[in-house]
């Protein structure tokens, strides 16, 4: 098997076989063969939860050492105490710390079910249908500032020129939006022949989000191949106004996302670790003492090993099993504080266990200022090299755009022979006009622009106060 998708092709072996997709009529069992589209977050199950956890806690020395302590005392001669003032402590600490994580369980796995049972209109059933049952092959309508809920390609826009914008951020965490674009094939298509005159041909899954290969063909006399462009990755989420119809081709596992989505693992803080390595070392500053205590009153005594173990078992109060219990609780009390902050509002923490080593955070890495901002930007003033102008002028500025024809608007018909300043600021308010990716939209009546690259849209908002307003691609 081959995809051939401009002038680049992929061949495919047995095992990763490509994928054919009628929607809305391709058969039952064609779909089921896929995995389901149910997502699951959980690290634990009835099962694996008290032997995982328990492995867990016991693979560190701190918890090991109390362990051996405790458990020493069922042997009558060293036996110090009351065997439950061992244990009680110890279990004590061990149920804090497994409640907390079966809390944290609990919530990731109500997380999981409000996703897989939110509502999507799918066409070729004409009902909602939730995240969860969906299949290959379904046709999927969604609106602006809803999750994309499996991998799809975009069949429609709402927009005339089959453009889309989606925020990938959960994806692949940059926050500016991402343009695509419906297969010009499919976009002037009624919902019947979406639903039976086309065939959609789809590469294997893989894990690369930025890779895609496919093909579509409408009543077999006309295709059209399919690249990244075309595609809506599960857990993005459309940006633009208006509407997009999808095809579902990969969900559940098959999914890119949850192709790069590592298996869950129990997390241990930094601060978890010191606290064991400086266990063994009072272990052992304990087990000098106690070597020390027994050599000072000689060796003469048969059992003395016996003595220096009830020795250790007698100091090993100088490592405090309450810290334990002290830590997940103030692990617990700061992650809840974290989430309910005013200044840092709909923060979800995930997980209660290392909330603390965001205080160990010294440096912060970014690839530009707009991470860390809002992107909140004005072009606030041109300059033609003789003569700016600011916002202050922006009514001369207006003026000169006004004596604009509407065939120079339309042919972008810029002479550059021209000297006077009227003329030189018009063409390039012109200039600024069209040189950008931004795509206009009408929101409630209200045009607005949308562009990948946040930074471009103060350019269009510019054109447009000062009378030079972009209206269509």
């Amino acid at each position: 098997w081959r995809l051939h998708s401009n002038n680049s092709s992929v061949a495919l072996n047995e095992d990763h076989i490509e994928r054919q997709i009628h929607p809305g009529t391709t058969p039952v069992y064609d779909k089921n063969k896929y995995p389901s589209n149910e997502v699951s977050n959980a690290k634990y199950n009835p099962v694996t939860f008290v032997p995982t956890l328990l492995y867990e806690q016991f693979k560190f020395f701190f918890n090991l050492y109390f362990l051996v302590v405790a458990l020493s005392q069922a042997i009558p001669a060293l036996r110090i105490g009351y065997l439950s003032s061992y244990i009680v402590p110890l279990a004590f600490v061990l149920t804090v710390t497994m409640s907390k994580e079966a809390l944290d369980d609990i919530q990731r796995r109500k997380r999981d079910k409000e996703s897989n049972n939110e509502l999507y209109e799918v066409l070729n059933q004409s009902r909602l249908v939730p995240s969860k049952d969906l299949k290959v092959g379904d046709l999927v309508k969604l609106q602006k500032g809803a999750r994309v809920p499996a991998d799809m390609v975009l069949l429609q826009s709402s927009e005339n020129s089959g453009e889309s914008f989606i925020k990938t951020d959960q994806l692949d965490g940059e926050t500016d939006w991402k343009l695509r674009i419906a297969c010009p094939l499919t976009q002037n298509l009624k919902v019947d022949d979406l639903l039976n005159k086309i065939n959609i041909t789809a590469s294997p899954p893989e894990k690369a989000i930025h890779n895609f290969l496919g093909k579509i063909s409408y009543k077999e006399s006309s295709s059209n191949p399919l690249s990244i462009d075309n595609t809506l990755w599960a857990n993005t989420v459309i940006a633009s106004t208006g509407f997009c119809i999808g095809c579902v081709i990969y969900t559940g596992t098959d999914t890119r996302q949850a192709m790069n989505t590592t298996t869950a693992t129990v997390k241990t803080g930094l601060l978890e670790l010191e606290i064991n390595s400086i266990s063994k070392i009072l272990c052992a500053s304990v087990f000098v003492l106690s070597v020390a205590l027994v050599a000072f009153a000689g060796f003469h005594n048969s059992d003395w090993y016996v003595d220096i173990m009830r020795y250790l078992i007698l100091f090993s109060t100088i490592i405090p099993v309450s810290l334990r219990v002290n830590l997940d609780l103030a692990k617990s009390v700061y992650a809840h504080q974290i989430q309910h902050d005013d200044t840092i509002p709909e923060t979800i923490v995930r997980t209660s266990t290392i909330p603390e080593d965001l205080g160990r955070i010294e440096y912060l890495l970014s690839d530009k200022t707009g991470t860390l901002t809002q992107n909140d930007m004005q072009l606030k003033k041109i300059h033609l090299g003789t003569v700016s102008y600011t916002h202050e002028t922006d009514d001369i500025v207006t003026g000169y755009v006004s004596t604009l024809s509407g065939k120079a608007a339309n042919t972008a018909n810029i002479s550059t022979s021209r000297r006077d300043i009227g003329t030189r600021v018009r063409d390039m308010i012109v200039t600024l006009g069209f040189w950008h990716n931004v795509t206009p939209t009408l929101e409630d009546d209200d045009l607005t622009y949308q562009a990948g690259a946040q930074e471009e849209i103060p350019i269009g908002n510019y054109t447009e106060s000062v009378g030079l307003a972009l209206f269509k691609r």
